[in-house]
């Protein structure tokens, strides 16, 4: 692939999607995501652990069966309709001609996939 000059973007032309710091590390998207997932970690935790003894722990109760198991197959199928509608999403709006992308939406990208992975390994980890 060869790039000529007229397809180079001048710097103070580069596409930013977010604020970033004067490091290039985008820290709101950063908190904004571990302030997310952490949420969901503490509301999940916090629900488990009122309804913990009262329900049922042991797998062979009656109970086990028609609380927990209501709620697992209530998050399978929520977390794999999320799934599937973040992946038609991102399928639906990739970018058609990766040649076009310029460094700097590239390297943008790059740091909000690192985010999110730093994000979720900080938060479960």
């Amino acid at each position: 692939m060869s790039v000529t000059a007229s397809a180079i973007r001048p710097a103070n032309e580069a596409v930013v999607d977010e604020p970033v710091a004067d490091d290039g590390v985008p820290w709101t998207a950063y908190v904004k995501v571990i302030t997310g997932i952490a949420l969901i970690y503490i509301v999940t935790r916090v629900y488990l652990h009122a309804f913990a003894f009262s329900k049922g722990l042991d797998y062979f109760e009656p109970e086990f069966a028609s609380f927990w198991m209501t709620i697992f197959w209530l998050q399978t199928f929520l977390f794999i309709s999320i799934f599937c509608g973040v992946m038609g999403y991102l399928w639906v709006t990739r970018e058609r001609s990766p040649e076009s992308v310029s460094p700097e939406v590239e390297l943008s990208r790059y740091f909000k996939f690192i985010t999110w992975l730093v994000g979720y390994t900080a938060v479960v980890l």
